[in-house]
């Protein structure tokens, strides 16, 4: 029996991890200049199966921050994940043990750089799936 579907899961996979992306756009207004635009780029979902594919939770940002903290709490809102460093990957496991799959909260708080001094939060939901 064959399967001629299967050579194309591969670009799937690859659509697949770009629509689990959630586009987070902040604006803010400094003094009389034009917008200055921050994109985060946050997973909606992870699955830290050892594979080689979205086995991290990484964050990426098209500005810098001056300060920042990214935290990602489970269901009884007790923080599993917390870092001051975008560049942190995070392999979902706490304490060298894997969390539960299932839904999980992140929030992010930061301040760009070239901006008035403004503090700026963000929520969102993460999907651990193995």
């Amino acid at each position: 029996m064959s399967f001629p579907i299967l050579p194309h899961l591969a670009k799937l996979r690859m659509f697949v991890w770009l629509a689990a992306f959630a586009v987070i756009p902040a604006v803010a207004f400094a003094g009389g200049e034009d917008d200055v635009h921050c994109h985060i780029l946050v997973p909606s979902a992870i699955s830290p199966n050892g594979d080689g594919i979205n086995d991290w939770l990484e964050i990426k940002a098209s500005c810098q921050f001056s300060e920042c903290t990214f935290r990602v709490y489970d269901s009884r809102q007790r923080i599993v994940f917390q870092t001051n460093v975008l560049d942190r990957r995070w392999d979902a496991m706490v304490d060298g043990k894997p969390v539960p799959d299932g839904h999980y909260t992140w929030e992010i708080t930061y301040s760009a750089l070239n901006e008035t001094p403004k503090t700026t939060s963000q929520r969102g939901m993460l999907t651990i799936i193995r």
